[in-house]
Formats: structure tokens, sequence, C-alpha cells
């Protein structure tokens, strides 16, 4: 889901809402897009303690892609 493709606050911050919705959809995970503009910044900070205290984690894709290429290698076999 595209957080910011409209930059106003109230329009990111709908965006991030909706994100949680789909995520309690698709078991627990949905990935967001965002730019680092100072509309999305603004409202990622006003609303990022809230939703931490949520339980809802927060994960680089760089990440979750690095631990999935590991993961993938620790399971070949070797022959």
């Amino acid at each position: 889901i595209f957080l910011d493709h409209r930059q106003q606050p109230d329009s990111v911050r709908a965006r991030l809402l909706d994100a949680m919705r789909m995520a309690q959809q698709r078991d627990g995970v949905v990935r967001v897009i965002a730019h680092p503009r100072a509309s999305t910044l603004e409202v990622l900070q006003q609303e990022l303690p809230l939703l931490v205290e949520q339980g809802i984690e927060f994960v680089r894709l760089s990440s979750e892609l690095e631990q999935q290429s590991t993961t993938m290698v620790a399971g070949e076999k070797r022959q």
C-alpha cells in the first residue's frame, strides 16, 4: 500500500489506518511504501508511538529480504 501518494497529512494518516486494517485481514502482515516527505514524516512521528503501544511492528523491507535470503541459503541442500 502506498502511504503517501497524496501528501496531505490527513491523507497519509488515513492510508496508515487502511494499512492497519489490511494487516488485520492478512495474518498481521502488510507492506507499506512511503517517501521521506515532510508530511509523511510528520504523521509517522505522531502515530508511531501509538502504533507501537498497540503491538504494531515496523520492519524495513531490506531487513525482511535479508532474513529471507539467509533462510533460503541455510535451507539449501549441499551435495
